[in-house]
């Protein structure tokens, strides 16, 4: 890898993280639509634990912070649907 290619790359990582950040509004504390308090307070947990997980992705290895962006929305995505399907979460 160049010496050029590592600003380039630490970009990738904050912006991973700003998209991150923004999944935090959008769709995890919105989901407290759908899913009662304390399903919303597990979801926040595990979004808090993705964040600090991907700050240091975005520092150590930033290219893979990208993939936690798509993992987050498909725990999210399960976890709702499993919610809605075993507890009957409605809107």
């Amino acid at each position: 890898m160049a010496d050029d290619d590592v600003p380039r790359h630490r970009w990738v990582g904050m912006l991973s993280l700003i998209v991150y950040i923004a999944l935090g509004i959008f769709p995890y504390l919105l989901s407290g639509i759908l899913v009662p308090i304390v399903g919303l307070a597990i979801l926040m947990f595990v979004w808090g634990v993705g964040f600090a997980f991907t700050a240091r992705l975005a520092l150590r290895r930033p290219l893979w912070a990208l993939a936690a962006v798509p993992a987050a929305l498909v725990f999210w995505w399960g976890f709702v649907t499993a919610g809605s399907a075993i507890f009957g979460w409605t809107a």
